[in-house]
């Protein structure tokens, strides 16, 4: 039971990283929908969108990772940040 709690304490340390760099993310987001804003730009760029999750695909395989599982992480991530845009 003693490793599993280790592992639990370890799970919840790389959270608190994580929701931190959900916070800087968040921060560049809002910047972003405040340049297309006044830019008039649409806010999804689907074709920039592909691009990203298929660059991850690629880094995650490298890494050992199921590239689909890391795309859906990310993809998951992208339509976060266009929806704190849309609200914007």
């Amino acid at each position: 039971m003693k490793k599993l709690n280790d592992h639990r304490r370890e799970i919840d340390t790389l959270d608190e990283q994580m929701l931190e760099l959900l916070e800087k993310r968040l921060a560049i987001v809002k910047k972003i929908a405040d340049l297309k804003t006044r830019e008039n730009l649409p806010i999804r760029d689907t074709k920039r969108e592909t691009v990203i999750l298929d660059n991850i695909a690629v880094k995650a395989e490298n890494l050992g990772l199921d590239p689909e599982l890391a795309k859906r992480f990310f993809r998951n991530i992208i339509e976060l940040s266009v929806e704190v845009e849309q609200k914007l």
